[in-house]
C-alpha cells in the first residue's frame, strides 16, 4: 500500500466517487487554459489557422470541462460556466473569457458541491428518518459521479434518443448473389 492506494483501487470507493470532493478548484489556471487550447486545436480543420474563439454553447463548455477533468464534469458546473459566459457580450468566447468564467465560479461550485450530497448532520436525524421510512433528499447521481453498486447501474444513465441509422444495401459479388439465389430457391449444393 502506497499513500492509501492499493492494486484494487482506493480504500473507500464511496469517498473516491463523491462529487463533493471534485470541483474546478482542484485544477490550476494553466490546466484549465490547456484544455481550452486543446479543444480549439481539435476543432481546427487541417491546413487552416487555429481557432481561438469557441461558441457559447452547452456542447462547447461540456467538452472543455471534460478535457479539464478527464471525464464528465459535475452536473452543476456546466450550467454555472454557461451562465457566466452568457453574461458577456457576443456569441463566442476566447481563452481569457474562459479563464475568467472559471475563476468566477470557484465560490459558486464550493456551495453547490458541498451542500448537495449532505443528507444528515446528526445520527438522531438519520435514525428518525429510518424509523419513519422517509426517502433520501438527493438521488445517488447528485452524490456520486458513477454507480457504486450493481443496483445503481440500472437507471443510472438516462437513455438517449433512438438514433435512426441509414441502412445501405449489401453489395456483393456476382458469385455470392448467385449462391444466395440458389439457397432461396431451395437448391442445396
Amino acid at each position: 500500500m502506497f499513500f492509501g492506494l492499493t492494486q484494487l483501487g482506493p480504500q473507500c470507493p464511496f469517498t473516491a466517487c463523491a462529487w463533493k470532493d471534485l470541483s474546478i478548484r482542484q485544477f490550476q489556471e494553466d490546466q484549465i487554459g490547456l484544455a481550452f487550447d486543446a479543444l480549439c486545436s481539435s476543432m481546427t480543420p487541417r491546413g487552416r489557422p487555429t481557432v481561438d474563439r469557441l461558441p457559447v454553447s452547452y456542447d462547447a463548455v461540456r467538452r472543455c470541462l471534460r478535457l479539464v477533468y478527464g471525464f464528465e464534469s459535475p452536473p452543476g458546473e456546466i450550467g454555472l460556466v454557461l451562465t457566466r459566459l452568457r453574461r458577456q457580450e457576443g456569441k463566442t468566447f476566447d481563452r481569457e473569457e474562459w479563464l475568467g468564467a472559471c475563476r468566477a465560479i470557484v465560490d459558486d461550485v464550493k456551495t453547490i458541491s458541498e451542500a448537495a450530497p449532505v443528507e444528515y448532520h446528526s445520527l438522531k436525524e438519520l435514525t428518525a428518518d429510518n424509523y419513519r421510512s422517509r426517502r433520501f433528499k438527493y438521488d445517488p447521481q447528485l452524490k456520486f459521479r458513477k454507480p457504486l453498486l450493481t443496483s445503481h447501474q440500472v437507471g443510472w444513465f438516462k437513455p438517449g434518443e433512438v438514433e435512426q441509422v441509414v441502412r445501405k444495401p449489401n453489395i456483393t459479388c456476382p458469385e455470392t448473389q448467385f449462391a444466395g439465389e440458389m439457397i432461396k430457391a431451395g437448391v442445396i449444393f
